[in-house]
């Protein structure tokens, strides 16, 4: 069942990344891993320290991009009025 869940929303979330695409939008998916929770009754290999580090470091990532190009276009906002 675990497989099947996963390919379904590996599948999912590569539709909404192309259709996404073209409103400049990305879809970013990560796995926490076999992480220690109540949804696997606490059997899981990882700490969920340890399994949120990936989805925390492509989230800050992405929000570094976006400060980085609003900084670009900021900068060359500047450069053709000033």
């Amino acid at each position: 069942m675990k497989r099947t869940s996963t390919t379904a929303l590996n599948a999912v979330t590569l539709a909404f990344a192309i259709e996404l695409e073209k409103e400049n939008i990305k879809v970013n998916a990560t796995s926490p891993g076999f992480t220690d929770t109540a949804l696997n009754n606490f059997q899981g290999t990882d700490s969920v320290e340890v399994g949120s580090r990936e989805p925390v470091r492509v989230a800050l990532e992405q929000m570094q991009a976006i400060q980085d190009e609003n900084v670009r276009i900021s900068s060359a906002f500047r450069s053709a009025f000033y």
